[in-house]
C-alpha cells in the first residue's frame, strides 16, 4: 500500500514553521506537535490513537502553565 503523503514528511513540518510565523505575528502561543508526537505509518499525516493523548496532555499542561 502506498502511503498518501509518505516521503513528504519534511514538507509537511515546513508547515509548522509557516504556522508559527503566523502565531508569532498573532502574537499567539504555539506548539509544533511534531515535537511532542510522530505521525503514523499508516498514512504518513496522521498520528496514532494513542498519540492524540499524549499531545492532549501536553496542550493540557502547556496551558495551565501560561500567564495570561
Amino acid at each position: 500500500m502506498e502511503l498518501e503523503y509518505g516521503g513528504r514528511e519534511s514538507e509537511i513540518k515546513k508547515l509548522a514553521r509557516c504556522y508559527k510565523t503566523i502565531a508569532d505575528a498573532s502574537l499567539c502561543y504555539f506548539i509544533d506537535s511534531n515535537e511532542v508526537i510522530s505521525v503514523s505509518g499508516t498514512d504518513g499525516l496522521h498520528p496514532l490513537p494513542a498519540d492524540y493523548k499524549i499531545l492532549g496532555e501536553y496542550i493540557s499542561n502547556k496551558v495551565k502553565d501560561m500567564k495570561i
